[in-house]
């Protein structure tokens, strides 16, 4: 029998760029977003293309005027069970 990749649940810190007033980007830094992934690092969470833009949502209205979007720092991280679709022998393939 095969088992199913881990779902985590994570809290992160995020950094984006925004157009600014004068449409010169603009950093910012935001804390303690939380988002549920398979991604088993911060690397495959940047990748997730779900997860990023679940992120994107929580952080700031619309993503069109968000430049450059990634998470930049795992705060917390909980394994909180097992996929029955996603096989963990696929977990590459899908996050490279």
């Amino acid at each position: 029998m095969e088992e199913g990749q881990l779902i985590y649940h994570y809290v992160v810190d995020v950094i984006f760029q925004k157009k600014g007033r004068t449409k010169k980007p603009v950093t910012y830094k935001a804390k303690n977003f939380e988002l549920i992934s398979r991604a088993k690092n911060l690397d495959d969470i940047n990748r997730d293309k779900k997860a990023t833009s679940y992120l994107k949502k929580q952080v700031y209205g619309t993503p069109s005027s968000i430049l450059t979007f990634r998470a930049y720092k795992i705060v917390k991280q909980k394994e909180i069970g097992r996929s029955t679709h996603h096989k963990e022998q696929d977990y590459r393939d899908e996050f490279n």
